[in-house]
């Protein structure tokens, strides 16, 4: 079909990636003619970015795995146990309670940040996971999300001291801490503590503690972040009471008072409160 318009040309339904097209080069400056495949045109748009404006997404708007993580698309290095060195400009992209994860070889660690630097990374301190050395840091991710796939939303913590005037083993000594976990909501701290021993001095007072990562500045006077609980010999709950914030100090005041000497089989307090 020899000096036939292009419009004019037979109709292709399926064409193949081999097929040439014609294309004008140089449309600027010296027009020229060429050839092309279509292969090439579709590596050529592949690696373009478009910005969409005014667009609507359709279904799927989504493909592939959608779990709630974002990576950080930049090196972390080991600080400390619970701190990471990131690049300058932290607090424009990581938030206190986002959720993070990442590995040193084998499987993900996890962790919740309390503190956001410049270049630094600070995750609330636990016996389940800490930042290694010198292993390199890899796999690293962040979430916004409450629950990303895989995040553990509980983790346990190091053992409370608790102030042996008012509970001790019954000799003077740190009772038996069985059992300290926390969650951490934005800048919510839930926390869940047990533990047994003996009352230490005949008052209302079940225990006292310094709770960690406290925000101290909004908890001066006393204030009712939570409840307790204690137990005697057979189990029954005989005593409850509210937890109440002195500063970082918390008072787990019973509804009434328990004899000196009398053996706490088990006692707990639940609290939430800010960092």
């Amino acid at each position: 079909m020899a000096d036939a318009k292009i419009t004019e040309l037979t109709n292709l339904a399926t064409p193949a990636v081999e097929d040439i097209i014609p294309i004008v080069d140089d449309v600027a400056g010296t027009p020229t003619t060429k050839k092309s495949t279509l292969q090439v045109i579709a590596d050529l748009f592949a690696g373009l970015t478009q910005t969409l404006v005014g667009k609507t997404l359709t279904s799927p708007l989504f493909q592939g795995i959608v779990d709630g993580w974002i990576s950080a698309n930049e090196t972390w290095t080991y600080a400390s146990a619970s701190t990471i060195t990131v690049s300058s400009g932290a607090a424009a992209k990581y938030a206190v309670g986002d959720r993070i994860r990442w590995k040193q070889g084998g499987a993900y660690k996890y962790g919740v940040l309390t503190t956001v630097a410049d270049t630094l990374l600070t995750i609330a301190v636990n016996t389940d996971y800490t930042v290694a050395t010198p292993t390199a840091i890899t796999d690293n991710y962040y979430s916004h999300q409450i629950n990303p796939i895989g995040y553990p939303i509980w983790f346990n913590l190091a053992a409370i001291s608790m102030d042996v005037t008012d509970f001790d083993d019954g000799s003077g000594n740190q009772p038996s801490i069985t059992k300290v976990r926390g969650s951490i909501t934005g800048r919510l701290m839930t926390l869940h503590l047990n533990g047994s021993g003996y009352k230490a001095t005949t008052n209302n007072i079940l225990f006292k503690f310094t709770a960690p990562l406290l925000n101290t500045s909004n908890y001066s006077a006393g204030i009712s972040i939570g409840n307790c609980y204690l137990s005697g010999n057979s189990g029954a709950v005989i005593n409850v009471g509210s937890c109440v914030s002195y500063g970082a100090t918390i008072y787990a005041f019973l509804n009434a008072n328990i004899t000196d000497n009398v053996q706490i089989n088990e006692s707990g307090c639940t609290l939430i409160y800010e960092i």
